[in-house]
């Protein structure tokens, strides 16, 4: 008898499975992207944290808020001396945000006061007190008022 010609084949021979390394060349592509996205994210936002304008902001901040604690802290002080004491903080201010205005004084001050905020509570309003009190022997003044006007120009300076 003939022997079977099926018996004489070899068995299937499957392909090996298929690897996961290495990825195909559009995985490859995604992953440059997806660091270079990452990459320029990181350095735009380096960029914005440490950069002369967003320093100059913080600073700002820190001295805004460190004035207007200083603020609450005058609020026990007699009528004389709240005058010259917010008189030298508004001014304390006044050089850190323009270097320039130091040597001003008078109407000048005030009026310099008012155009940083578009408003006219120091040159016409209360805040006249500033200059025109210390040389008044009797002057009766709102010290929580003028307080009040020298937070919220503070405020408008942030």
């Amino acid at each position: 008898m003939k022997p079977d010609a099926l018996s004489a084949l070899h068995d299937i021979h499957l392909p090996p499975a298929v690897s996961w390394w290495p990825p195909a060349p559009g995985w490859w592509g995604l992953l440059v992207m997806v660091l270079l996205l990452v990459g320029t994210f990181a350095w735009l936002m380096y960029r914005r944290y440490h950069s002369a304008e967003a320093r100059s902001r913080r600073l700002r901040r820190a001295m805004l808020a460190a004035a207007a604690s200083e603020l609450v802290l005058l609020q026990q002080q007699p009528d004389a001396e709240l005058i010259a004491e917010l008189s030298m903080l508004l001014r304390r201010v006044a050089v850190q945000l323009e270097p320039d205005v130091a040597g001003i004084s008078g109407d000048r001050w005030l009026a310099w006061l008012d155009g940083k905020w578009d408003r006219d509570d120091f040159s016409a309003g209360y805040g006249r007190l500033m200059i025109e009190a210390p040389y008044r022997p009797d002057v009766a003044i709102d010290g929580d008022q003028l307080i009040t006007l020298c937070q919220q120009w503070l405020d408008a300076q942030r």
